[in-house]
Parts: structure tokens; sequence; C-alpha cells
């Protein structure tokens, strides 16, 4: 057959075979066309396609036969892409509907190609296929994909389209959106805009997107699908432990590359499932932990149900319970009674509540049993259910409480009769504002109204109920909601109240009680009640009694006040004594007789004055302990400086009694801050007193030691002991254990009381121990220690020193005292020296002696008749004879202030009587500068 492309083309006839032999096969037919001639040809496939046969003749097709074929809608775009493909001499392509003759609708593919002929001639050849059955599939498939989105679109669940994101190696790593329905937009909250073309990592939170990955890779590269409930809770990790948030019934399936997942809300279902199996647990604890007992019985009698309360009762296990009845289990008429109740409530199907009676361990028990029917799907009744109470204790509380009402209201009349019969005013508020308040017998009786008035309050409703009254405390008189059973109504209780009540005719009364307040069952307050005595009498009788008090402590304060006078005066005047045997002991211990005997003498009279000054100095220290005027003088020292001082003060008595002491201290310096005189006089009274209450030849030790922040000393003898009646009273103020002849030299029993208070004056303690008596004392001194260095002390002169210093230098020495027998005994003392003395033993006369004689050093006493010593210092400093010269006042009184009032009349030193002869000859000694009184 002629292909009718054309001689021109010179085809070799074996292709040309071969070609018409494929579009055959291919059901495609061939085509050429002449666009300037308006004609073409076509094959017998294309006469085919068109519903059209052959031209018999072989005349060529015209463009009207192509024309009229083409669908209307189809016919201007294949002209234009014909037209366009002619002149751009490119490939024309289309896809075009025809209408056959016979009315049918038939889908071309045709392709063409220009080609030019020898003479230059352009034509179109091509090829058309009817595709009209593909076309027709397409449609089917579009139509059934439109379906399908359609139906997945109105879908009530969600389903997306996820496509695989594989890392490098090939492992999926995340999953991509594709497509999203909108149920899926819904549950997600998210438009499909925003999901579609994101990672699951994107869209959710890190730990649930991780975990979803994993399982729909596995699906991907397993090809098993997933079905599962995923449940999220309100932590991202989905903790169980959490509150749910959503769950979902999703089901995943592998979609190429890829998944398709569809997935439905099922939170309300998970919830009610987890509600129901909380409820059923609830319920199953509930019976099974309840103290009641929980059973069910069927028609029959048959137990079907009984909790641990049931089976304790029964003493049985629940295997040997159910499908029994009563009868099989308790006594015949326990079990007749129950069965007659649960009859009882499947006749009438009401609930039904009773008391049973039954035998428990031994004992029989009381029950309020609650029975009610179970009803089938019909509303028949199938069974009992009961819940039984035990209320045996109930029982037996509610006898008690009768029996507690009984004698409460017995109790009640007692207490009306009491009211009645006591002295002591009853007031009873009835309500918290006070506006009814009754009392007993006497308080009408205090209040003077008639028992028929019966509402005593000054804070009635209708006002004061007793306004004849008055109530006054602390000489102010008191609001009505200021009195004591009104404020005990609004919860203020009143106790150890005192007041007075002021009537209208001028009588009065003190009265004295405590209210408090009344609460009801939950502690709200419902009113108060106060009980108050008449103490009128007894105020009158104290008013007496004080006045006598008064006036006996004021002749008891005058009294002391005299002794410690007296004591003050005795001391002072001890001391001129004193004095004048000092003197006169140190004038004969300077003339250094020859003879033992003289000499054993000297010491014997040293040693008993050195005594008699220290108990004068005890005396004048326990009055100004008593007074509050004793003053340290603190300052850094050396405990061995201490000590040493103290030895030498005791050493006399601890010589005279041939005692041996020994003395253990601390390696390195133990610096404390204290007065170094009275920590002296501490431990000098405790050697003292272990010398003095220890036979001859005994053993004494002082030791020290250092113990964190403080020093323990202690002062130990093997003398007669303490009795242990006596022990817990030795720093009593002249306490004194009992003595024997040989103790006759004891003291006057403040020694240890001036130990103690000096003692807690530095801070520190003071214990004493003993075996009893024939065991010895010891003697425990604490004391807070310091970590600065002492202060550098001036050691006293040795004896060598004050022999070196009484030659070293004479002085021109004035001795002012009104006592001859000391001012004469002192200068001949000081004249032995090889000082120049005078003597004067008033104030005008010193200041002539001291205008003539120009002494260098004034020792001038200050109780002198006619001018003090205070004044004839100041005469002495402002007359230019005496203006240089060094003055040392020499007194009884030694008190802080009697320093500071001696320099300030222009003293430059001050020394107590009797004088320590080595001190004053180191002073005299010494270059010391006078005070510059011109300041």
């Amino acid at each position: 057959m002629d292909t009718g492309l054309g001689s021109s083309c010179q085809p070799h006839d074996e292709s040309r075979a071969l070609l018409d032999l494929a579009l055959r096969a291919s059901g495609a037919g061939h085509w050429s066309w002449d666009l300037g001639a308006h004609e073409g040809y076509w094959s017998d496939e294309v006469y085919r396609m068109f519903g059209e046969h052959p031209a018999p003749d072989g005349r060529l097709v015209s463009g009207d036969t192509f024309r009229k074929a083409l669908h209307p809608e189809d016919l201007a775009p294949t002209q234009a892409r014909f037209a366009a493909a002619w002149a751009e001499r490119s490939d024309f392509v289309s896809e075009y509907r025809i209408r056959r003759p016979d009315g049918s609708l038939r889908w071309i593919r045709s392709r063409g190609r220009v080609l030019t002929d020898g003479a230059g001639r352009p034509r179109m050849v091509g090829v058309s296929l009817d595709v009209t059955a593909e076309k027709t599939q397409e449609a089917r498939l579009r139509a059934s994909e439109e379906r399908f989105r359609a139906a997945i679109e109105s879908s009530l669940d969600a389903v997306g389209i996820y496509s695989a994101v594989r890392d490098a190696s090939g492992a999926i790593v995340d999953f991509r959106t594709d497509y999203v329905n909108a149920a899926a937009c819904a549950l997600g909250r998210m438009s499909g805009e925003a999901q579609i073309g994101r990672t699951l990592r994107d869209l959710y939170p890190a730990p649930r997107a991780a975990r979803g990955i994993e399982r729909y890779a596995r699906v991907v590269e397993t090809g098993e699908p997933l079905f599962k409930e995923a449940l999220h809770y309100e932590d991202e990790t989905d903790d169980p432990g959490t509150r749910l948030q959503r769950a979902y019934d999703v089901r995943v399936i592998r979609l190429d590359d890829g998944i398709m997942a569809t997935w439905r809300d099922i939170t309300d279902r998970v919830r009610s499932e987890q509600e129901t199996r909380e409820t059923k647990e609830m319920l199953e604890a509930l019976i099974h932990n309840t103290a009641a007992s929980i059973f069910v019985k069927d028609t029959s009698g048959r137990f079907l149900l009984a909790n641990p309360r049931v089976q304790a009762n029964f003493g049985l296990p629940l295997a040997e319970i159910l499908g029994k009845t009563d009868h099989e289990l308790v006594l015949p008429a326990i079990a007749d009674a129950f069965r007659q109740n649960d009859l009882e409530v499947l006749r009438s199907e009401r609930v039904l509540e009773r008391e049973e009676e039954m035998v428990v361990d031994g004992k029989v028990h009381t029950f309020l049993a609650l029975k009610f029917p179970l009803r089938d799907r019909h509303g028949k009744p199938y069974a009992v259910c009961g819940v039984a109470t035990d209320i045996t204790d109930r029982k037996r509380i509610e006898e008690a409480l009768r029996e507690s009402e009984e004698r409460a209201r017995a109790r009640a009349q007692e207490l009306e009769a009491l009211m009645d019969a006591t002295p002591a005013a009853i007031w009873i508020a009835r309500d918290p504002h006070c506006h009814l308040i009754t009392g007993s017998r006497t308080a009408y009786e205090m209040m003077r109204v008639p028992h028929e008035q019966t509402n005593i309050s000054k804070t009635a409703a209708e006002g004061d109920a007793v306004p004849h009254a008055r109530i006054f405390r602390d000489g102010h008189e008191l609001r009505p909601e200021d009195l004591p059973i009104q404020r005990a109504a609004r919860g203020e209780p009143t106790r150890d109240w005192e007041e007075e009540i002021v009537f209208d005719d001028g009588d009065r009364i003190t009265v004295f009680g405590s209210a408090v307040p009344l609460r009801g069952p939950n502690g709200e307050l419902r009113g108060s009640i106060g009980a108050f005595v008449d103490i009128t009498a007894f105020k009158r009788a104290e008013a007496a009694l004080q006045n006598e008090r008064q006036r006996t402590e004021e002749t008891l304060r005058a009294a002391d006040r005299r002794k410690d006078e007296f004591l003050a005066m005795l001391s002072h005047e001890l001391r001129n004594p004193l004095a004048t045997i000092r003197n006169a002991v140190g004038v004969l211990r300077s003339t250094r007789s020859e003879s033992t005997r003289v000499e054993r003498l000297h010491a014997m009279i040293d040693r008993q004055s050195e005594q008699l000054a220290r108990m004068v100095d005890d005396l004048l220290d326990v009055g100004r302990i008593t007074q509050g005027k004793l003053i340290l003088r603190k300052e850094r020292l050396d405990l061995g400086t201490i000590v040493s001082r103290a030895v030498e003060t005791s050493r006399p008595l601890i010589d005279a009694a041939e005692h041996s002491l020994s003395i253990k201290l601390p390696a390195g310096p133990v610096v404390l801050e204290g007065d170094l005189g009275r920590l002296s006089q501490v431990l000098s009274n405790l050697l003292n007193n272990a010398a003095k209450y220890t036979e001859s030849r005994g053993l004494l030790q002082l030791s020290a030691e250092v113990g964190g922040d403080e020093v323990e000393i202690r002062v130990e003898d093997n003398g007669i002991g303490i009795a242990p009646d006596v022990l817990p009273y030795v720093f009593d103020l002249f306490m004194q254990s009992s003595r024997t002849l040989d103790r006759a030299q004891g003291g006057l029993g403040i020694g240890l009381t001036l130990v103690r208070t000096l003692v807690e004056m530095h801070g520190g303690k003071v214990s004493a121990s003993s075996g009893g008596m024939g065991q010895g004392a010891e003697f425990t001194v604490r004391l807070p220690i310091c970590h600065a260095a002492p202060a550098e002390e001036l050691a006293a002169p040795t004896s060598e020193e004050r022999e070196l210093s009484s030659r070293s230098e004479r002085r021109r020495v004035l001795i002012v005292d009104d006592n001859h027998d000391a001012a004469e005994s002192l200068a001949l003392m000081l004249g032995y020296l090889g000082h120049d003395t005078r003597v004067a033993h008033d104030g005008p006369s010193t200041i002539d002696i001291a205008a003539a004689f120009k002494p260098e050093v004034i020792l001038l006493d200050i109780g002198l008749p006619g001018l003090d010593g205070y004044e004839v210092a100041r005469r002495l400093r402002a007359q230019r004879e005496t203006r240089a010269a060094i003055l040392v006042a020499l007194t009884g009184y030694g008190q802080e202030e009697d320093r500071k009032q001696a320099r300030r009349a222009g003293f430059d030193h001050h020394l107590t009587k009797p004088v320590d002869h080595d001190r004053l000859i180191s002073l005299l000694a010494s270059r010391v500068t006078p005070v510059d009184v011109s300041a």
C-alpha cells in the first residue's frame, strides 16, 4: 500500500515496508499534509480512526474533512499547534477529540514533522494513534482518585502520607509530610500548609518524634504494618505517671519509600476505660479494706461474695464461704434471723436496715446491717447485697454516754448546790456578748441585787443591769466591755484579777478572782465563767501588815547601815594603832638586835600585826562588797607573778606551822586579765586557810593546769578536812566549821566569801571538795586566760635592794598624822633609815612646818582635824616652798573613789594604813616626779 509519503522522499522499498508493518502493529496510522494546498494523504488506519472510508479513487483528503471531525473545543488549540510547528519547522504534537459520523467521540494523539522535497516544497508527515481506551482509563483513574481523595478528606480518621528521609548511609532518620487530610489538621490543630514539607522532628517534641520515627522506619524496612494505641501524656516523654493528654488508635502501612498512617482520637474511650478501671480498683479496694462486712447472697441464701471482714467474722477462708448458706456457717438461731431479713429484702424489694447479732471470737457482737436487692436487666431481684458495720463498741459507748449524762445531770445539781453554798461569787455569761449574766447566791449578794433580778450584766441588751455599782482597777474606772467576764467571753482569759467595786452609797469592796472562756463542742465561744472572792478584809490587814513590814525593814536597814558604818569605822580606827605597831616593829627590825630571843619576839609581833592587818582589810572588803563599792584595777598579769605575791604574803603563816608547800605551775607563761592585788588575795586566803586548818608539819600543794580557755588552780592540804554538812556553805559570809582549841588562830569567817566574790568578779568560778573530817580539803579556782603578753610589773624590792635603796639617798620627809604615836613611830623608823624627818599633827601646823622645812616628800593623813588632808594638799600645792614636793596620801580609806579624789587634790601616791614598809621604802628610794599641778 502506498504510504503517501511521496516519491520525492525516495525511500527504500524495504524501509518503507518495515515502517508500514510497524505502524500497523502499533495500531497507528500515518499521514502527510500539504499546507499550501490544504490537502493531504491518510492511511487506511487514519480513515478507520475517523470512522471514514478511504476514497476509492485515491483522492487526497481536504482540510475541511479534518476540521469537521475535530471537537469544537479542540479545533482552535489543534490548529494553533499545527501552525506553530509549520512556522517554526518544529515537531507537531497534539491530543484532540474527534466526532465520528456515527456520533461517537474518540481521542487521537498525533505527532508530525516538517520535511522538504527535492524542489524545496515543505510537507508535514506524521502518525496518529487512537488513545480513546487510554484516555478512558485515565479518566476512570482520575475519577477513582478523586473519589478516594474525597473519601480521605471527608474521613473522620486522620490520614497522612510521609516519605522517608535517609542519611548518607541510607538509614531512615526522619519522615517528611507529603499529605495530611482535614481530620489530621483538626487533630493536630495545624493547617496542612504548616505540615506539608516538614519532618516529624519539626512538628513534634523530640522524645515523641524519636519514638515514632523508630517504629515507622521498621514498617518501611520490614513491610510489616503497625497497629497500636499511642498515649500522649502531659510529660513530653509520655510518662504514664503524668495526666493523660490525648490517646490515638494508630495504623501504619508501607507506601513506596514511605508510609501512610491513619489515626483516630480515642481519648474519651481510653479515659473512660481508665476511669472504669480505676473505679473498679477503688471499689475492690473499698470492699477488701473497709472495716465493714460486705457480702452478696443469691435468692437461695448462698454466698456469692464475701470481703475479708466477712471472712474474719466467720473465721474461715473465702473458699469455705462461697456457695454456702448462713445455716452452714453459724448457729441456727443467728442464721434464721439473717435469712428472715434477706427474704424481707427480696419480698419488699426495698432497702432494709436492722441490727443483727453474731458470735465473733467467742463473743456476741452487734452489727448494723444495711441490705438491698440487686436486680437483673429485667428489674427482677436476683441477689441480696449487704453492708454490716460492727457497732458493738458504739453500743457500749452509747450506754456509757447515757450513764455519763445521768452523772452529768447529778453533777449539775451538785454544782448548783455548791454554787449556792460556796463563799465565792460565781458569774456565768450565757452568750459571747454577755447580754445575760447569772450568778451564785454570793454573786447576787456581792452586787447587792435581789435574786429575782436574774441578770447582773453591765452589758445587758437593755443596758446596765447594775447601775448602782461602778468597777475600778488601779484607780481607773473600767468600761463594761473591759470587765473580766466580758473579756473572757471574747476569748481573753483573765487570771488573778483584782478590782474594786464602788457603790452609790460610797461603800466599796475589793474582789479577787479569775474568768475563763466557755466554748462549744467545736471550740466556738459561747460565754464565760468567773469566780471572785471578797478580799476587802484581807486587803485592809495586808495594808496594815505592809506598813508594819516597811517600818521593820527600815529599822533593819538602819541597823545594817549602822553595822556597816561601825565595821568601816572600826577597821579605819584599827588602822591607826596597827600603823603604830607596824612602825615600831619596823624600827625594832632596823636595830638588828643580837639576841635571838628578841629577834623571835620581833618576828612574832610582825606576824601577828600582819595577821591583824589582813583581818582589818577583810572587814573593809566585806563592807565594800555588801555596799557594791568593790572595784577592780585590771591589767594583764602572768600567773607566776600572782602566785609569787600570794606565797610571799602567806609564807610567814606557812613557815610558822612548819608546813611543806609544793608549787607546780605550767612551763610557759599563763596570762590573765585581772587585779594583781585581788587575785593574789584570793590565793593567799586559800593558802592561809589551808595552813590554819592543817596540823603542824602538814603538806600543802598549789598547782595550776591550763585547759582550753581557762586555767585551773588547785590549793590542797592534808588537814582536818570539811564535814559533809558544812561543805555546801563554806563560801557563806561568817561561816566557820567547828574548831578545836588549837585552831584558835582561825579568822572571822569572811576569807572564803571574799575568795568567791573576787573570783566571780574576774569571770571565774571556785569550788571546794573534801573526803570528810580528817581527809584534807581541796579548793579549785577556774579563771579565764587571755592570749596577750602580760604588762611588765615592778617587782618588790628584795631585802638587799631595800638595804641599798635605804642608804642610796637621804630625803627630807614631813609626816602628818593626828595620831601622835603613829606619826612618831613612822618618823623614828624613817630616821633609822637615814632620812631627815619632821612631824605635824594638824592641817594649819603642817602648812607652816612645810614652808620652813621644805620637805621633798610629805606623808599626809587625810582625816586631820581642822583642815582635812585634801584641803591641806591643795594649799601645799599652792605655796611656792612645797609646790614640787611629792605628796603621798596616808589613809585608812582605800577605795577607787578615794584614790581619784586624792589625785584631784594633788597627791602623787596613795597608801593605805597600816603602811607597807617595803613599798614605802621603795617609794622613797625612787625618783618619782610629782604631779604637774599647774596643768
